[in-house]
């Protein structure tokens, strides 16, 4: 078994996972969502912070997150990287594995994130 696309494809799911969506959709109305609420990332606290349409848009953002990595990460890892045959359902589950632990604890914002539950919604 070539190993190469679970360890590329979790990490490249794990980046993806820790970019901060519900942080920096409102940064960009002005607020510091882990100082307001819950003080979570996550789409519930920037929904009830900042209102419905940030709050839709974090879970949009956050549920693509999951989706990206089970499908396209894990894809592109079976491509580029070797096959994986029919294991191609198992990287799929490493990827948005990756992506789960990514949202829940991001590499940029000192691993205190989400819940996860729109990336694993997507997942």
């Amino acid at each position: 078994m070539n190993a190469l696309p679970y360890l590329v494809g979790f990490l490249a799911a794990y980046l993806l996972g820790s970019i901060p969506f519900g942080y920096l959709v409102a940064k960009a109305h002005g607020v510091d969502i882990r100082t307001q609420g819950s003080g979570n990332i996550g789409a519930t606290n920037v929904f009830r912070t900042l209102g419905k349409g940030p709050g839709i848009l974090t879970f949009a953002l956050d549920f693509a997150k999951g989706l990206v990595s089970a499908l396209a990460i894990a894809a592109a890892a079976d491509r580029l990287l070797g096959p994986v045959g029919a294991n191609l359902p198992c990287l799929r589950l490493v990827c948005g594995t990756g992506a789960l632990i990514g949202h829940s604890f991001p590499l940029f914002l000192g691993f205190r994130g989400g819940k996860g539950v729109a990336t694993g919604v997507g997942l």
